[in-house]
């Protein structure tokens, strides 16, 4: 053998080492005990090694519990990655307070894990740099979940283009992401990705945050290639509550991948896409379910049933929707609902507020309880105080005007109590002319109301209640009221439900 071919070899050999913890001084030691791994270990950054924790082709495949490594002080750059729960081995790694580490590639938890692996880290103070992908949950082992918990503390992983967070990204994964408190940022993230058999990742944040710096988070991104076959596709499951934060610096998608599935669960915390779109119902044959009884969800524009054939619904009965337009994207500030039938139930104290609605494609929106549907108003104008004409606050506006029948206005709003509301800042708006092809038209918005109302577009199912429409000097206003007597119908002046729609140009 050559001078050359020894040198590459010994290269090779090098590259592909592997430390395994085994505990054997019984103190959990991971950085100070080179007892506690099988081999010589060196130092973390001297030797260009992987480091495994718990794996199945090992004498101790099970180091979990008692046997765990525990991270108490700094240790610099671990070369190579770290793996937790290897080949269908368990593991488990607890971060404390004083302790901390940067792996200069993957940190992988239940990687090839197969039925039988299992990776469990806590992290309870310190903070964990890795610089290319994480990954949480890479087998399939539901009596024993993948587990990556952040109870306080910082991970950081911006590093470079390989920077995800990737839970269940894989066929036949499983992973379940838990952020208690502390920060726990990355580029951009992957939730579920599998597609020829079920991957399903769960995301649990009660306190502290979730934050993209580049990219998004699609939940539910891989899609079953067998829709007849309950055992693909991908799965994902959100819960928010508490003071959690999950922010993205771009999108957020719900069941992004074909026949996949997502829900989101919020009972308070926020979820921001302040500068980009949040969809429910992203790939064909999806089905996405939001439960909402508090915490607020911030936009700059949101979409439910963002595919012809995807199912999307809302359950609200608390908490705060805000619709605000902070980009250049055409559709910013709006509320919009597909094709198909997205059914958005508000009810209790549930507010929504955007600056238009875009619901002429189909779907119904039911305003229950104290429910509020408020409209701010389109800032996408055509030039300075008239509206464009692609964009005004109501996207039944062009039926109103004569642009286009009412029977292409295919969404309708109902109101099913006395105490819910749909409303729209301000009397109207001046919208650009080429709706049709007179001059601008100033549209009025207590008219609009009248007209849809008259068309069957806006709705009540309120018994013993008549529509209301008005200006109350901050809102046109659609509610219901108890019907009174007729001797006192004309006294009150409730008369407004019978008007018809009327049009205003401006001259």
């Amino acid at each position: 053998m050559s001078i050359v071919a020894i040198v590459l070899l010994s290269a090779s050999q090098a590259f592909g080492q592997t430390r395994t913890w085994n505990n054997s001084a019984a103190d959990n030691n991971f950085a100070n005990n080179p007892a506690n791994w099988t081999g010589s270990t060196g130092s973390f950054t001297g030797v260009n090694a992987s480091w495994d924790i718990g794996a199945f082709a090992t004498a101790n495949p099970s180091m979990l519990g008692a046997n765990r490594a525990i991270l108490s002080t700094a240790v610099g750059n671990v070369q190579r990655d770290v793996r937790i729960g290897d080949n269908g081995g368990q593991g488990e790694l607890e971060v404390t307070a004083n302790g901390s580490m940067t792996v200069l590639r993957d940190l992988r938890l239940a990687r090839a894990g197969l039925a039988t692996g299992q990776g469990i880290m806590t992290v309870n103070g310190g903070s964990v740099t890795v610089n290319e992908g994480i990954f949480v949950g890479q087998s399939d082992n539901p009596s024993n979940p993948t587990t990556f918990t952040l109870n306080s503390g910082t991970i950081t992983n911006t590093f470079g283009a390989n920077s995800v967070l990737n839970v269940a990204h894989q066929s036949g994964n499983r992973g379940n992401l838990v952020i208690n408190g502390g920060t726990f940022t990355t580029r951009s993230s992957v939730m579920a990705g599998g597609n020829t058999q079920i991957s399903s990742a769960a995301l649990t944040v009660t306190g502290g945050s979730l934050t993209t710096t580049v990219g998004g988070i699609t939940f539910a991104s891989g899609s079953n290639v067998n829709p007849a076959s309950a055992t693909n596709g991908a799965k994902a499951a959100v819960t928010l509550s508490g003071t959690g934060t999950i922010t993205s610096a771009t999108s957020l998608s719900f069941a992004f991948g074909d026949n996949s599935e997502a829900s989101l669960n919020m009972t308070g915390g926020t979820l921001n896409a302040l500068n980009s779109f949040i969809t429910f119902g992203q790939g064909a044959n999806s089905n996405t379910a939001v439960t909402m009884s508090g915490g607020t969800i911030n936009a700059d524009r949101i979409n439910f049933g963002n595919n012809a054939t995807a199912a999307a619904s809302l359950n609200m009965s608390g908490g705060t929707i805000n619709v605000t337009a902070n980009s250049a994207a055409g559709s910013r500030g709006a509320l919009g609902l597909g094709s198909t039938t997205p059914d958005l139930d508000l009810s209790g104290t549930a507010l929504i507020s955007a600056e238009r609605l875009n619901n002429n494609s189909g779907g119904s929106i039911d305003l229950g309880g104290s429910g509020i549907l408020r409209l701010k108003g389109s800032t996408v104008e055509a030039s300075p105080g008239v509206k464009a004409n692609t964009a005004p606050t109501f996207s039944m506006t062009s039926a109103h005007v004569g642009a286009s029948t009412w029977a292409s206005v295919l969404g309708t709003i109902n109101l099913s109590s006395f105490n819910s509301r749909l409303q729209a800042i301000g009397v109207g708006e001046v919208v650009d002319g080429a709706l049709v092809t007179d001059p601008d038209f100033n549209i009025n918005f207590v008219s609009l109301f009248n007209d849809a109302i008259t068309n069957n577009k806006i709705t009540h199912n309120v018994v013993g209640g008549m529509f209301d429409v008005g200006y109350d000097g901050t809102y046109s206003y659609v509610r219901v009221v108890p019907i009174p007597e007729p001797s006192s119908l004309a006294m009150v002046g409730l008369l407004s439900f019978m008007s018809a729609g009327r049009r205003f140009r401006r001259s």
